[in-house]
């Protein structure tokens, strides 16, 4: 989370032995989040990016990523979204 780099960041832990990657969606008011997380997220968030940007960045290059990867996000966004 924090930069636009999501695909080439993951794919160099994937080819460098990271067993499953954790991606964060950052949310607006992460009141259960610790200060480097909340930093974070505000970072992604004036960066534009939203958890249809990571959507479409892993449906169109997520093959790359060369192990598992769980999304990190409050259910909040799961909410507004929906769960389907």
């Amino acid at each position: 989370m924090g930069n636009k780099d999501l695909i080439e960041n993951a794919t160099l832990l994937s080819e460098n032995g990271a067993d499953i990657i954790e991606i964060g969606v950052p949310f607006s008011d992460p009141v259960a989040d610790g200060p480097v997380i909340m930093e974070a997220g505000q970072q992604a968030i004036k960066q534009g990016i939203t958890i249809d940007y990571i959507f479409n960045q892993l449906e169109k290059h997520g093959d790359q990523i060369k192990c598992n990867y769980v999304l990190m996000t409050y259910y909040n966004i799961i909410c507004h979204y929906g769960e389907q």
